[in-house]
């Protein structure tokens, strides 16, 4: 969704804030209930143009579903119905290079089970119920705080290669 999609009557998500994540779209405002914003300090990428306030980046927007909800409930974020969402890039932190940079290995995979634990594979695992399965015994369960953006609703593990193009 680009700026100048939105309309009266829409509700955006800023991307992390902690007092007012709901806005409601009303003529060049987002107004919500810790205050406003100006539409215009925003690029049309739905970004806040000041560098350093990224949590107020828009990070999804939503139209009101027409079932009597009050404009405290919208604003907390209930009787909405989704237009856009957006995708991030997953980021590596300091320490998921750091594990990345010890592993000699030429190919592995790292997947999440629905348990929340983590798991190197030397060869790809498929998925099954609950749980990555490996295709040998070549599994390693590993810290469960690593790759957090790592889940187990993902299709597919993660591949060294994927992984790698993150850390650029």
């Amino acid at each position: 969704m680009k700026k100048s999609e939105l309309k009266n009557g829409m509700v955006i998500k800023y991307r992390n804030t902690d007092y007012s994540k709901y806005a409601l779209v009303v003529n060049n405002l987002f107004i919500g209930l810790g205050g406003f914003m100006l539409i215009n300090d925003y690029d049309e990428d739905l970004t806040l143009t000041y560098k350093g306030y990224e949590d107020f980046d828009i990070a999804a927007v939503y139209k009101v579903d027409s079932s009597g909800c009050s404009l405290l409930d919208i604003l907390n974020g209930k009787c909405l119905i989704p237009l856009w969402d957006r995708k991030e890039q997953p980021k590596l932190t300091k320490e998921d290079k750091a594990f990345l940079e010890n592993i000699v290995e030429e190919n592995f995979y790292i997947a999440r089970d629905d348990d929340n634990d983590l798991y190197l594979y030397f060869l790809k695992p498929y998925k099954e119920e609950n749980e990555w399965f490996p295709v040998q015994d070549d599994n390693l369960n590993i810290n469960k705080n690593l790759f957090a953006f790592i889940k187990w609703e993902d299709e597919k593990p993660y591949s060294k290669e994927d992984l790698m193009k993150l850390g650029e």
